[in-house]
């Protein structure tokens, strides 16, 4: 009778630990990195990251891509020129709006303040489009 109970105490308690080793519930969960146990299926390590800044907004240092000798200049010294202003009516009130793809921006570059148009910005992966292309990031030439 002994040997008997304990080998159902046994199998009761191989049965939970099975159970949990293999329910679909746990394998997901192994599959997440965490600190805590049991974590959900998505990711929670990079709650605190901001998301990628799109358009070209105030004291964002911008490339020079036209074939003006300040802004070969200004490529050749390291000096790259920086936006002052945005010519946009955008919904943000309290803060400049950001100047996305074919924009009118105000930069300085050299000690001169010049007035450009945005040909390259940061998008996202998701609001990218074909003809788009993915190097050339904060670009502008001039007017």
């Amino acid at each position: 009778m002994d040997l008997l109970a304990a080998f159902t105490r046994a199998s009761g308690l191989t049965t939970r630990l099975l159970s949990r080793t293999y329910s679909p519930l746990v394998s997901s969960v192994q599959h997440a990195s965490g600190r805590w146990w049991p974590q959900p299926d998505y990711e929670m390590s990079k709650h605190r990251t901001r998301p990628p800044c799109r358009g070209i907004h105030r004291r964002t240092r911008c490339n020079v891509v036209d074939n003006s000798a300040l802004g070969k200049e200004a490529n050749i010294s390291g000096k790259r020129a920086y936006c002052i202003d945005v010519y946009k009516q955008g919904r943000r009130k309290r803060h400049m709006p950001h100047a996305t793809l074919g924009d009118k921006i105000l930069v300085a570059i050299r000690g001169q303040m010049r007035k450009a148009y945005v040909v390259g910005a940061n998008t996202h992966v998701h609001d990218s489009q074909a003809w788009n292309s993915r190097s050339p990031t904060r670009t502008i030439s001039f007017y």
